[in-house]
């Protein structure tokens, strides 16, 4: 998958860029963790946004506390980004009498 991703990341930066988060318990069953770390080398070489992140546990125990509310905030920032994009300058009704709207400052 890196060496696809690297191959083709012209075309799949605007799709990709800023969107995966790579996740991977540190002591993996399948020693997935591994790969991960050299894919986490390879995508910096072309500066992709793309988070990767280790946290204690097997291919099967990793979905800790600390997993889960990091998985869970990354969710909430996307979900806001997009509101963010989507609602940009669009007219927001919260009354039939109140017209209010939303403008994208950045």
């Amino acid at each position: 998958m890196t060496q696809y991703i690297i191959g083709h990341w012209a075309q799949l930066k605007p799709d990709l860029n800023g969107k995966l988060r790579i996740s991977v318990g540190n002591e993996d069953t399948y020693y997935l963790n591994l790969p991960v770390m050299l894919m986490e080398k390879e995508m910096k070489k072309p500066g992709a946004n793309m988070p990767f992140a280790y946290y204690p546990g097997t291919h099967f125990t990793v979905a800790t506390p600390d997993y889960r509310k990091a998985e869970i905030m990354r969710l909430k920032q996307m979900y806001l980004r997009w509101l963010a994009q989507h609602l940009a300058a669009q007219p927001l009704l919260l009354h039939t009498d109140i017209l209010i709207i939303m403008y994208h400052t950045h």
